[in-house]
């Protein structure tokens, strides 16, 4: 155990634990040394690794000491890394021997030899570790007073050599309070060193509090410089030294906050203070006095918020309502001018123009107002629409199909193929249309359903509009037998379509002989009427003919089948076809 008292040293001079006689210096003895190896129990076995493995860290640090003092640069910082590691890991190594010996003790091994070194080595270590402290408090200090005569393009490297030495330091902070609680496993007394750890602690604590505030006024005055002109770009350098220091001290308040906390101290402030700051909510949020202290914050900069802007921001608010109201009255009186200028006779425009027109006649003028209310708000409204284009080429971007549609639907709005209330036949439906917009249109079919069409599959298919004209011709198509008499059929068919009173004289009805057929004549009959009576009198003139037709005692010819018989015995008995019948023609005709 004296090479562990001997070689101990946490990174550097002045040492935490030379080599200066005393119990420190003891030989070790352990209960057991006299056995061989593989005689002794476990515990003892794994007394003597960790002694060794000890020694061995305690002699790397070391001369890894000796080669931090002859670099520079980037080598020294890798190695200053490297001899950090190797102290933690023979911290870990220390605690885990401290373990052991309470482990032989419960299993009533003999630790008198082992016991009264590794207590020497934990109370030699707690004056060397506060010595340590104060020696890198000073050093950082004397390093934060040459922050100003640092060159410019230097500060940033500055700002990280600050970073790690105060790294460090809380690391030490930790190790006093870990090598504390060693101490009081052991039994031994450590009220004393728990007491001036807690003062140390505290009083850090106060003082990294002050410099993460002073941090945040200076990053709340850089964006006040910037909101009332300054050159973003020329004010680069200055953020990223302020981010660098924001973080450096805020990681360290939080490493200084868990100390505390393993040592009961009140730190609901100062973790108030990191996550104002950080904006990063943690699991300690949920601690009541935080939880109750960021909601006290928060009141009082509202209640200032209010007592310094609130009269100002009441105003503008009246004033931003005001102007969107008289906007939206003005709105109204263009929708109503528009609607009687379109609204004349002289000015043929359809139902969809009308309803599109009016609806974006009235929010343009909002929207306007809108732009001009914000404006008093103190918005730039140019940088506002530059915005709103690059948002509107994204969503425009992301949205093709629906941006045809509205193509589309502008198409049909300017050509007007049709108009709300026609009877179309597009996009593979057959309706009325009831109602549309520039993205679709909604038809309802004859059997009452609503179907909704995209004005992209519209427009890109054929149209045919059945209500356009006002006038619509009836064309049908009547048979007769072949041996009727042609002229008495025409006459019959002229006074059915004359005697209707929905049938129109101008023009005249066309009624000819079409095409002779195999066993019947076809007669066409085309009348015109109104295009709303276009059902009513196909149906009436069908029904009339057929009736005129029996009356008069005209035939209508019906679909004529050959029928052939076969004799089932001859078939059996492969008779000749000389012995089957011959075919029979039935029907009528």
């Amino acid at each position: 155990m004296g090479g562990l008292a001997g070689l101990l040293a946490l990174g550097g001079a002045p040492p935490l634990l030379a080599q200066e006689g005393g119990a420190a210096n003891a030989a070790p003895a352990p209960a057991a040394r006299g056995k061989e190896k593989s005689q002794l129990p476990p515990l003892l076995v794994e007394a003597n690794r960790l002694v060794e493995e000890t020694d061995k860290t305690a002699l790397e640090i070391q001369e890894l000491r000796r080669k931090i003092e002859s670099e520079e640069g980037v080598e020294r910082r890798v190695l200053e890394r490297q001899e950090v590691e190797k102290i933690v890991h023979m911290l870990e190594q220390i605690g885990e021997l401290v373990d052991n010996v309470l482990q032989q003790e419960r299993a009533g091994l003999d630790t008198k030899s082992l016991r009264p070194l590794v207590e020497a080595t934990l109370q030699s270590l707690g004056p060397k570790i506060s010595l340590r402290i104060e020696a890198d408090q000073k050093a950082l200090a004397d390093l934060r007073a040459e922050r100003e005569k640092v060159e410019p393009e230097a500060r940033l490297e500055f700002e990280q050599k600050l970073q790690r030495h105060t790294e460090w330091l809380d690391a030490l902070y930790s190790t006093f309070y870990q090598q504390t609680v060693w101490l009081e496993r052991m039994g031994l007394d450590a009220a004393a060193q728990r007491a001036q750890l807690s003062d140390a602690i505290e009083a850090r604590a106060e003082r990294t509090a002050g410099r993460v505030q002073l941090v945040m006024e200076g990053l709340a005055d850089l964006k006040a410089r910037v909101s009332k002109g300054a050159d973003p770009a020329g004010l680069q350098d200055e953020l990223a030294l302020l981010k660098v220091r924001r973080d450096v001290v805020t990681t360290s308040l939080g490493a200084i906050i868990k100390v505390m906390d393993e040592l009961g101290l009140d730190d609901a402030k100062y973790q108030q203070l990191v996550i104002t700051s950080t904006g990063e909510v943690t699991i300690d949020i949920f601690k009541k006095g935080v939880v109750l202290g960021l909601i006290e914050q928060w009141l009082e900069r509202a209640r200032e918020w209010v007592v310094r802007s609130g009269g100002a921001l009441l105003m503008k608010l009246i004033v931003f309502t005001a102007i969107v109201a008289a906007f939206w009255v003005l709105g109204d009186v263009a929708r109503r001018i528009v609607a009687r200028m379109i609204g004349a006779k002289r000015v043929r425009t359809s139902q969809l123009a009308q309803k599109i027109l009016l609806s974006m006649v009235s929010r343009a003028v909002l929207g306007v107002g809108v732009l001009v209310a914000l404006a008093q708000l103190g918005f730039h409204v140019a940088t506002l629409l530059t915005g709103l284009g690059i948002a509107g080429f994204i969503v425009g971007f992301a949205l093709q199909d629906s941006l045809a549609n509205f193509a589309a639907g502008m198409l049909i709005l300017s050509y007007r193929p049709f108009d709300v209330g026609d009877t179309i036949e597009a996009g593979g439906v057959f309706g009325r249309v009831s109602d549309m917009n520039l993205v679709s249109t909604t038809v309802l079919t004859f059997d009452n359903q609503t179907l909704i069409v995209p004005n992209g599959k519209i427009w890109g298919d054929v149209i045919k509009n059945v209500t356009d004209q006002k006038r619509r011709r009836v064309d049908m198509k009547f048979r007769a037998s072949f041996d009727e008499d042609v002229d008495r059929v025409l006459e019959i068919l002229a006074d059915v379509v004359a005697q209707h009173d929905k049938t129109l004289d101008d023009p005249e009805p066309l009624i000819k002989l079409h095409e002779l057929n195999d066993s019947w004549l076809d007669f066409i009959v085309r009348p015109w009427v109104k295009t709303e009576d276009y059902w009513d009198v196909y149906w009436d003139l069908t029904r009339e003919v057929k009736s005129r037709f029996d009356s008069e005692g005209i035939r209508i010819p019906v679909p004529q089948r050959d029928v052939r018989t076969h004799d089932a015995d001859a078939i059996r008995s492969d008779s000749t076809p000389a012995a089957r019948s011959g075919p029979t023609r039935t029907g009528t005709g």
